[in-house]
């Protein structure tokens, strides 16, 4: 595998928090290890409702802070990753406002693309996955050369949703001859916003029984 894909696929690996949870100017001043080592002090196998209620406070506060930009599907659980990330209230506000100026601008035809997906995938009361791949960006390309034997996402023991890509298993080559940078990234991002979708369905499923 080239370094040039390792790239690629380490960014597309992080398009949902890119896009979707963390704002580009706390990327580009704080450094990664600082949010690993965040993310690493979390509790090992903590569930939702013990980081919602350690987090309690900094969630609230960051529901007030932003209740004018957000819809109702923006709830507690959606605002509780934004503080898990962030370094402080402030920096998750200001994530919180660049991820919904790009899904309701620039991104808006990927996020809806994928929940439209995601209400056929689930049509039948499973999960049809060919419905969700098959409306991806520039699908029949990148399919050609990733498949289901190299990306998996599947649910941990705990529930989390973990995202498995085998990069060894990949034709970089002949993929990266077949579509550009930004192609590709529209086709993680895409397929990272459904499953975000129906993984954050679930969870809310969960929480309402």
């Amino acid at each position: 595998m080239t370094l040039r894909l390792a790239i690629l696929l380490t960014l597309a690996a992080a398009a949902t928090p890119l896009r979707h949870g963390a704002a580009l100017a706390q990327r580009r001043s704080a450094p990664r290890a600082c949010r690993a080592c965040r993310m690493a002090a979390l509790p090992l196998g903590a569930s939702v409702s013990a980081l919602t209620s350690s987090n309690r406070a900094a969630i609230d506060e960051l529901a007030q802070r932003t209740a004018s930009v957000r819809d109702e599907e923006h709830d507690e659980l959606w605002l509780l990753r934004f503080v898990l990330d962030s370094p402080s209230v402030d920096a998750a506000e200001a994530s919180v406002r660049e991820v919904l100026e790009w899904r309701r601008g620039d991104g808006k035809p990927i996020v809806t693309a994928a929940a439209a997906a995601v209400e056929q995938a689930t049509a039948g009361g499973g999960w049809n996955n060919e419905a969700v791949l098959s409306a991806a960006p520039n699908a029949a390309r990148v399919r050609a050369h990733i498949g289901a034997s190299q990306c998996q996402s599947m649910a941990s023991p705990s529930g989390s949703l973990v995202y498995v890509i085998r990069a060894a298993a990949i034709d970089d080559k002949q993929l990266m001859a077949s579509v550009s940078t930004d192609e590709l990234a529209d086709f993680f991002t895409y397929v990272k916003e459904a499953r975000a979708a129906h993984y954050m369905r679930g969870r809310r499923a969960a929480a309402a029984r």
